[in-house]
């Protein structure tokens, strides 16, 4: 484990994104330091309980998953993200074999490309699954509204696409440790739509 690349590539990310909160820009507001730390922290927890995970590759790919994600071009985040993750692994000095992983671990991570396949190796299984989680309780509820606020939805309509989100979170979580750990989370989630629904009628 190269913690002193990890270190520099966390640098890199928060300086990347605190450059890019003026007014013109179109980074998520759901999708910044925060929750690349929360992210992180998933990620690296559901791997404590699988063997043969390049631990290495899945932190730095977490911290990297969505260094590239404007609101208003979400389908393209990934591909978008693992071409600049691949930027600031060469500029750092990254072997090119981890490198790659790192970059086929973020490809493979959204629920946006789930017509593709999915995920396939443990690393993007595991990530997906981390980034996943950041979606659901409390805080998804408040980065759900906080990124179709951004876009200018309302929050009726920011429930809608809420909850398919989250239909589609529950049946593709991808590992048996994601699934136990989202399992509270989406009762909460379901709990405060209800309570949602049953005062906006």
């Amino acid at each position: 484990m190269n913690d002193d690349l990890i270190e520099r590539i966390k640098e890199r990310v928060k300086v990347h994104l605190g450059n890019n909160l003026g007014v013109e820009n179109k980074q998520s507001v759901a999708h910044r330091w925060e929750h690349i730390l929360r992210v992180e922290r998933n990620a690296l927890q559901i791997a404590s309980n699988y063997e043969g995970v390049n631990l290495e590759a899945l932190q730095i790919a977490s911290i990297l998953h969505d260094v590239d994600q404007p609101y208003d071009k979400k389908k393209e985040h990934a591909r978008a993200s693992a071409i600049l993750a691949r930027k600031f692994l060469s500029e750092e000095g990254a072997k090119e074999e981890l490198t790659e992983l790192v970059s086929k671990i973020i490809e493979e991570h959204s629920s946006e490309d789930l017509d593709l396949g999915g995920p396939k190796i443990i690393e993007s299984k595991i990530l997906f699954d981390a980034d996943k989680l950041d979606g659901l309780g409390a805080v998804g509820i408040a980065r759900a509204f906080a990124y179709k606020g951004q876009c200018g939805v309302t929050p009726e309509d920011a429930i809608s696409w809420y909850e398919k989100k989250i239909e589609i979170a529950e049946n593709n979580l991808q590992t048996e440790e994601g699934k136990r750990r989202a399992k509270e989370l989406i009762k909460y989630t379901r709990e405060f739509i209800s309570r949602f629904v049953s005062e906006n009628k």
